[in-house]
């Protein structure tokens, strides 16, 4: 049992740098002054071929990662909450 929670938190530990890396990597919508003054409108013209562009892959990715992060979190949680101690 202990070898599957050793397992899960190095999945865990993958998932987190992953996920960091993801927001990282993602263009912000506002892009700064330029988001202010109605630069963003750029993204309404691309139309149905931003469907397939590289930030909705990255915004499917990062949500996929985050589901898993807050799964394992869970699991996490409540394997040490109810681990007994070593003494």
């Amino acid at each position: 049992m202990e070898a599957v929670i050793w397992i899960v938190c190095f999945i865990y530990g993958v998932v987190c740098f992953t996920l960091t890396g993801a927001v990282m990597l993602q263009t912000s919508k506002a892009e700064g002054l330029a988001g202010i003054l109605g630069g963003g409108m750029q993204n309404d013209f691309k139309g149905k071929e931003a469907k397939n562009s590289r930030e909705e892959t990255f915004k499917t990715w990062t949500n996929y990662l985050c589901v898993a992060f807050v799964i394992l979190s869970i699991i996490l949680s409540f394997w040490f909450t109810h681990m007994p101690i070593a003494k």
